[in-house]
């Protein structure tokens, strides 16, 4: 959290909607963008405890054909648009720095039912609040692990 921000208070000041700035993930030494440099989603903590992330390449190819009402299609271009999006829904808990979010139902099924840890911090950058959430804690050097980083700044609408 920023610089004189009460621990407790982070439960407090994630409520709301965030949209991503950027979105990398690092291994081996490089940054990657899976998503490109110009990456969109949204991240929504609601005062009830829901967490919903979305996240996407912007530009994503149309289907040549729509998908049948029951959302069958066709296999390859239903592959090429989940490896450009992930989506996912749960609950989430504040532990100091930590938020934890227990993941319900999810694009990627490997994450359903477990809980995603992410390592906070608040900051205010050019008159705006800005929100990073790291997949390890700070200081954690393990080149052979992927860690996402992800920079998102509050929504006003």
């Amino acid at each position: 959290p920023s610089e004189g921000m009460d621990m407790d208070d982070l439960a407090a000041l994630v409520v709301g909607t965030w949209e991503l700035l950027r979105y990398e993930r690092r291994h081996r030494g490089a940054v990657l963008l899976p998503f490109g440099e110009d990456a969109v989603g949204w991240l929504q903590y609601g005062a009830d405890g829901r967490v919903s992330a979305t996240l996407a390449r912007r530009q994503r190819p149309h289907f040549a054909t729509p998908p049948a009402p029951d959302w069958s299609g066709d296999t390859t271009a239903w592959a090429q648009a989940a490896m450009t999006y992930v989506a996912y829904t749960g609950r989430y808990a504040v532990r100091g720095t930590e938020v934890r979010h227990h993941v319900d139902a999810c694009l990627y099924p490997d994450w359903t039912g477990t809980t995603l840890v992410r390592w906070a911090t608040l900051s205010h950058e050019s008159g705006e609040q800005r929100l990073l959430l790291d997949t390890a804690p700070p200081g954690a050097d393990d080149p052979e692990k992927v860690v996402s980083r992800l920079l998102w700044r509050r929504w006003h609408g």
